[in-house]
C-alpha cells in the first residue's frame, strides 16, 4: 500500500484535533491543579507589571467596538478627479 494513505488512516484530521485538544486540556488540569494546591509560589506583587500610574485616570466609561470585516471597497470608492 501507499504510504500517503496509511499515514491518513492513522491520523486523520479529526484524530489529530482530537488528541491534540486533549493534551492541551491535561496541560491546562494541571495548571489549575497546581495553583489550588499551593504547590507554585505566590508571584511578588508588582513584578511584571507597571508600578503605578503617573497620572489619575480621567476617563469614566469606554466604548469598546469590535468590528470583523470591514465595508467592501465599492462602498468606500471616492473618487478624485481634481487629483489626476
Amino acid at each position: 500500500m501507499h504510504l500517503q494513505s496509511e499515514i491518513g488512516k492513522i491520523l486523520s484530521r479529526r484524530a489529530f484535533l482530537a488528541r491534540s485538544t486533549t493534551g492541551l486540556g491535561a496541560i491546562a488540569l494541571g495548571t489549575l491543579l497546581r495553583r489550588a494546591t499551593g504547590a507554585e509560589p505566590a508571584a511578588a506583587p508588582g513584578l511584571g507589571a507597571l508600578p503605578g500610574l503617573h497620572f489619575a485616570p480621567k476617563a469614566k466609561r469606554v466604548i469598546y467596538m469590535f468590528q470583523s470585516g470591514a465595508p467592501s471597497h465599492l462602498d468606500l470608492f471616492d473618487p478624485k478627479p481634481k487629483l489626476a
